[in-house]
């Protein structure tokens, strides 16, 4: 006997996709962290300068963003602070070296190297929890976009519904007119 496949609800295929999702973050960062650290990526003064700048901008938005969800009950209820305490640490640090970097030229590009491999690395850890936390604690805000576009597809439906009716007895009243006359 052959066991009849159940098809899969799609709470369980979002979270699902969105932990697969991470989880391939986590492995490209991985990846570009482990070529920068080795040197298979070389850092030029173009990359440092790059570099530089998005991280000491970016932290300061991941700080600010944290922050806001902190203090906003309503922004709390729909994102997760863990991910916002993970990213901390890189977020902190980076723009303590970023500050460092701008303020004197002591670091050379090898350790300019390490410190991106590092960063990326720690970035796909980063990743890594949280696309196995996702999945069995989503996020709460994942499934209110969900279901506003459930009840507009129901909404839709109903006024495709109504929309027939409406035809319907517009026929009938018409046929009857007809055979009136």
């Amino acid at each position: 006997m052959e066991k009849e496949k159940k098809p899969m609800d799609e709470v369980k295929k979002t979270k699902l996709i969105y932990s697969g999702e991470l989880l391939i973050f986590a492995v490209v960062f991985v990846v570009l962290g482990i070529l920068f650290a080795v040197g298979v990526f070389p850092v030029t003064d173009r990359r440092r300068i790059i570099f530089t700048y998005v991280t000491l901008v970016g932290g300061a938005i991941f700080i600010a963003d944290f922050l806001w969800a902190l203090l906003s009950k309503k922004r709390r209820k729909k994102v997760s602070l863990l991910d916002k305490i993970l990213i901390l640490p890189a977020s902190l640090g980076m723009m303590t070296f970023d500050i460092f970097v701008l303020s004197t030229s002591l670091v050379n590009n090898e350790v300019f190297a390490y410190v991106i491999g590092g960063d990326f690395i720690y970035i796909a850890i980063i990743y890594l929890i949280e696309g196995i936390y996702h999945y069995y604690h989503p996020i709460p805000g994942l499934f209110d976009d969900a279901k506003k576009s459930d009840e507009n597809g129901e909404k839709a439906i109903a006024n495709e519904k109504n929309d027939g009716v409406v035809d319907q007895k517009e026929n009938i009243a018409e046929d009857k007119k007809k055979d009136d006359k």
